[in-house]
């Protein structure tokens, strides 16, 4: 009886190991390798921000009084941008902007022609910062050309590659261009609305105007009949 029992654990431990190892039935699954993951670039931390205070000499409210005070009204696309200070003194660094026109909704200038914008404000280092606000602050020799923009009532500057619209005036001593109110007549654009940054200390004086294209398209032409 013992060798029945023996032959027939036997019989089973075969017939499993047989199962175990009869692999002919089973589809193969294939193996990718490993994929190997890039190394991730560090985010590098936000630009500092300096911040300068400045009144308004004029209001501009809406897009009829801005049109009207205006040398040209331009949809513009920025190609460069170079910082500068006033060498007579202290001062705050000042963007020069090289614009390419894209559409002219007013003014004596043609698609395609390069203008210089100047505006207050920009991009510098901290050193220059220190140097020529006259501020005369601790600053840590590592940090002397760590970058801070420099910002006019909290508002930045244009940068390159963007597409505003601008209402400017033309300097009679540098032939250069400037944004009306300093900022109030520049409009940032998505390609369909337009509107302009207002400062929180002037919340409640002028509106930020955001319009479609069409809009703004006819309140310059009506502001010139």
């Amino acid at each position: 009886m013992k060798n029945v029992v023996s032959i027939a654990c036997m019989c089973s431990m075969t017939l499993l190991l047989s199962a175990c190892h009869d692999t002919s039935a089973m589809p193969e699954k294939k193996i990718n390798p490993p994929t190997q993951s890039k190394p991730t670039k560090p985010k590098e931390p936000p630009m500092e921000s300096a911040y300068v205070q400045a009144d308004a000499s004029t209001l501009y409210t809406d897009v009829r009084s801005l049109t009207r005070a205006a040398d040209v009204v331009l949809e513009v696309d920025v190609l460069s941008t170079s910082v500068k200070y006033d060498p007579k003194g202290p001062s705050v660094p000042f963007t020069i902007s090289q614009v390419k026109v894209a559409k002219v909704l007013s003014g004596n200038v043609q698609v395609g022609d390069v203008l210089t914008f100047e505006e207050m404000g920009g991009i510098t280092t901290k050193k220059a910062e220190r140097e020529r606000s006259g501020r005369d602050y601790p600053l840590r020799k590592s940090e002397e050309n760590k970058l801070v923009e420099v910002k006019v009532n909290g508002i930045s500057v244009m940068k390159k590659d963007e597409r505003v619209v601008l209402f400017g005036r033309k300097s009679k001593d540098d032939g250069m261009y400037h944004v009306l109110g300093g900022y109030q007549g520049k409009f940032s654009t998505d390609g369909n609305t337009f509107q302009r940054a207002v400062p929180r200390q002037d919340e409640g004086l002028y509106a930020s105007l955001e319009m479609t294209r069409s809009i703004l398209e006819f309140e310059v032409k009506q502001s010139k009949q």
